[in-house]
């Protein structure tokens, strides 16, 4: 089964950064992606993931809280 991953950061370059090295071939995984708290907590319920990348300091709602 793929490893399955939720990125979540406000800046997109920081988003396509972080989810280059999950496309490369051969990797099997799958990531998501979203800009703000609200997404992330969205994306999480949603898809259950094994890994999420969260950005601690994001407009509104943080991955500090």
């Amino acid at each position: 089964m793929p490893l399955t991953a939720i990125i979540v950061d406000d800046e997109q370059l920081a988003r396509d950064e972080t989810r280059l090295p999950a496309q490369e071939p051969g990797r099997r995984k799958r990531s998501r992606a979203g800009k703000n708290g609200l997404e992330a907590i969205n994306l999480i319920r949603e898809h259950n993931p094994d890994l999420v990348f969260l950005d601690v300091q994001m407009p509104g709602w943080t991955g500090s809280a």
